[in-house]
């Protein structure tokens, strides 16, 4: 394609490059919310749910055969030589969008709830501030957004009903406790 090596590590250290900074941006993600939770955990009783986590983890193993197969392009598939550059760099690339996607959805798949509310990604709501659901139907999955006081928050529908539930037994259990003051 282009036989310039100083093209070919322009174009190598800006494609590293934007990955990387979308890797780290989804890494500092994943940080914020290791902090948040853990100072929310200390504060409050509360218990995890955590949304097809396999799919998660399922990112790993794409990354994993990202570089698996960058290696084997050229030492074991016939691909052009001239090419062989550009075929391990997307391959490489690939591997760190999966990584940083990775741990970007492990905070995002991961519900903390407590008593009276959740807490989710860097934000602990209140049950009392969730003012209605909205489901849509995506191009490969249901959705549901979450109207939470100013916020919205776009979910997968199951996450989004397994809110809902707990917000209803919440309210249940609200109820419940002021008849008996009664």
């Amino acid at each position: 394609m282009f036989n310039s090596n100083a093209l070919q590590w322009v174009i190598a250290i800006i494609l590293i490059g934007y990955v990387t900074y979308n890797a780290y941006r989804s890494i500092k993600v994943f940080g914020k919310y290791k902090k948040l939770s853990a100072e929310f955990k200390r504060n409050h009783t509360c218990e995890t749910y955590g949304f097809h986590m396999y799919m998660v983890y399922l990112l790993l193993v794409f990354a994993a055969l990202c570089l698996l197969l960058g290696y084997l392009t050229g030492n074991v598939f016939a691909a052009p030589k001239d090419q062989l550059f550009y075929y391990r760099l997307a391959y490489v690339g690939l591997a760190i969008v999966f990584v940083g996607q990775f741990f970007e959805s492990m905070a995002r798949r991961t519900i903390l709830f407590a008593e009276d509310g959740m807490f989710y990604v860097d934000t602990f709501y209140r049950f009392r501030m969730i003012t209605s659901y909205e489901e849509k139907q995506g191009s490969i999955s249901r959705q549901s957004r979450v109207l939470i006081g100013g916020d919205e928050i776009v979910l997968p529908h199951a996450m989004a009903v397994e809110i809902q539930n707990r917000e209803s037994a919440w309210k249940a259990a609200k109820k419940a406790a002021k008849k008996a003051r009664k």
